[in-house]
């Protein structure tokens, strides 16, 4: 890697375990040459209204995601 390039990349996820609300949260990480931090978005949503592979929240009705 030369000197002054960097590498960011940012992923958002469900983490499946369940909060008190019953719901999973929303996590972000963040990656910034090969080192990781993960922090907690505190929202929690139903698993079936989260897009895996998009990794956002989709309508309730299942056409797309919510803006």
């Amino acid at each position: 890697m030369s000197k002054g390039s960097q590498n960011l990349f940012i992923l958002f996820r469900l983490y499946r375990k369940r909060s008190p609300k019953g719901k999973p949260t929303i996590y972000v990480r963040f990656t910034i040459r090969q080192k990781r931090v993960e922090l907690s978005t505190n929202l929690h949503i139903e698993s079936k209204l989260w897009d895996v592979k998009g990794q956002f929240v989709k309508r309730e009705d299942g056409r797309g995601a919510v803006y």
